[in-house]
């Protein structure tokens, strides 16, 4: 009875023994589960600490390049300004190129004033309508039908055509095409027949122009009216259909 007595002892013991050691190592693993997931949450609070200044440090030094950039631009656009000569002032440069536009046959001549003149005619609202007044839309026109489809004769149709463009899409300068130019609708469509098998250049430019004063009903109907006009357009357009199902 003694010797069960104390190997029943024995093995309480040992059970509490081996317990205790089970539960000193799950609260290690807990213990270190928990140091982990701390650990790790602060390193990601400091790592988003870090991008947060750096995003900060990195805005305020894009602003303040940015403001120094303005102010190198302001300074450079005032000290041109000032140093301008009057042939360089944009009214000058267009009223020479019309000029030179109006009074001149030489290829070279002509070219180099229609790139003026497409420039002054982006930029300004008042050198288009000096442009329109001055008539220079018919001489554009005729420029462009005494043009061949050579690469030179080509970038200056398409010059010529820009020009135009920039005065279709201004209001101001929109009736000066549509009443002031006898004749602009069958040109600008006997343009788009020739170029419609040739991507861009002079087919998008001459359809940007008729799409730009299509955008008034009393435009459409003054298109209309011209002979031909809506069977030309149906037939270029049923012709780019089939390009484009092909």
């Amino acid at each position: 009875a003694a010797v069960t007595l104390q190997l029943y002892i024995r093995q309480r013991a040992v059970s509490q023994a081996t317990l205790l050691l089970m539960a000193q190592g799950r609260m290690q693993a807990m213990g270190s589960a928990v140091q982990g997931f701390l650990a790790r949450r602060k390193m990601h609070m400091r790592m988003k600490a870090a991008l947060s200044i750096q995003a900060l440090l990195r805005g305020y030094t894009v602003r303040n390049k940015d403001e120094r950039t303005k102010a190198a631009a302001r300074r450079r656009i005032r000290e041109a300004t000032a140093a301008a000569q009057d042939h360089m002032k944009i009214g000058n440069r267009t009223s020479s190129a019309l000029e030179a536009l109006l009074d001149n046959k030489q290829l070279s001549v002509v070219k180099f004033a229609c790139d003026t003149l497409e420039t002054c005619a982006r930029l300004s609202s008042g050198s288009c309508l000096r442009i329109a007044e001055q008539q220079a839309v018919p001489a554009l026109l005729k420029l462009v039908e005494s043009c061949n489809r050579s690469t030179p004769h080509v970038k200056l149709t398409c010059q010529a055509l820009r020009i135009i463009g920039h005065l279709a899409e201004r209001p101001e300068t929109q009736p000066y095409l549509m009443a002031h130019t006898p004749g602009w609708t069958d040109i600008l469509l006997d343009l788009l027949q020739r170029n419609r098998d040739k991507e861009g250049g002079v087919f998008i430019l001459a359809a940007d122009i008729i799409n730009s004063l299509c955008k008034r009903r009393d435009h459409v109907e003054m298109i209309a009216s011209v002979p031909r006009a809506v069977s030309r357009i149906r037939s270029i357009c049923g012709l780019l259909e089939k390009k484009m199902a092909a």
